[in-house]
């Protein structure tokens, strides 16, 4: 089972999926009415397809499981869509996960206990208040239970060291108001055919600017000669990777394709045409900086 961030492409079966179990892409939880299909999210793949999904709201100190579904029931996707979410606000700096559910989910509740969450309040009626936001919120459930309460739950995180994030620098080069990207090969193992910005892994005592040279000369044939720090994000991909962007806006030789399927100018106001939301936000980021976007 592989564990990835979400993208663009899978909005319309997200879609699909937070309708067949909350009757609307539109989630409720303590008073706050989220879109389903603009927040950020892990997807479970088994054999190329989905099978479980995890929206989540991340703050500075904790972050919300805002839904929580398993295609696929007793596989261990809901398990492994929570450890995945969990390294992810670790690295981010948060102390805890936490959700609401209602009174009429049992088997929400029971899974929750049984991997460790604890209960830590019951909002008496707020379920009353979440139909002024979702009047869909059903009154019952199939078994005819009321859905009256809120039941909040959470998991305190153990913060571990940064040495289990992978350094890689990515870079953009930059013309004529288009980055470069790279569609992967179909053979890749992991993102096979997406649209990405490249770069590689920092090796063990390798400074950022060296592997960015190293990767600029391994995969383009070229030499960076005007280089700009962009930002710095995490990724989730197998493990979470802490992806340090650059602008390379000239250099020296001939650009040659040398490990992706092709090579693609995406304009930079565009950047939708990115498959990865961290390559999407590292471009809008580059633009708010250096407006001049060479």
């Amino acid at each position: 089972m592989n564990i990835r961030a979400l993208r663009p492409s899978d909005r319309r079966w997200v879609a699909d999926v937070l309708t067949e179990h909350f009757g609307s892409p539109r989630i409720v939880s303590r008073g706050v009415l989220h879109d389903g299909l603009v927040l950020p999210g892990l997807v479970a793949e088994q054999d190329s397809a989905p099978v479980g999904l995890l929206l989540h709201r991340l703050d500075p100190d904790q972050c919300e499981i805002v839904a929580l579904i398993a295609v696929r029931r007793r596989e261990g996707v809901g398990r492994r869509l929570i450890e995945a979410v969990s390294a992810l606000a670790i690295s981010a700096g948060s102390n805890r996960l936490w959700l609401a559910t209602t009174n009429a989910n049992r088997g929400a509740l029971e899974f929750y206990r049984a991997v460790g969450w604890s209960q830590v309040a019951v909002h008496r009626g707020a379920i009353r208040e979440a139909r002024r936001l979702k009047p869909e919120i059903p009154l019952h459930d199939a078994e005819g239970i009321p859905i009256e309460d809120e039941i909040e739950l959470e998991l305190r995180l153990k913060r571990r060291s940064d040495a289990a994030l992978l350094e890689c620098v990515t870079f953009m080069l930059v013309r004529n108001r288009h980055v470069l990207a790279e569609k992967r090969k179909l053979t890749k193992r992991l993102a096979p055919g997406a649209i990405a910005l490249p770069g590689g892994h920092v090796d063990a005592g390798e400074s950022l600017e060296h592997a960015l040279r190293r990767e600029l000369d391994e995969e383009l044939g070229i030499v960076a000669e005007r280089v700009r720090y962009v930002c710095t994000l995490l990724h989730l991909a197998e493990e979470f990777r802490r992806l340090h962007y650059y602008a390379v806006e000239s250099w020296r030789g001939e650009i040659l394709n040398q490990e992706a399927d092709e090579l693609v100018w995406v304009p930079l106001d565009e950047p939708r045409l990115l498959d990865f939301d961290v390559d999407r936000t590292a471009v809008r980021e580059y633009l708010r900086v250096y407006s001049e976007g060479t």
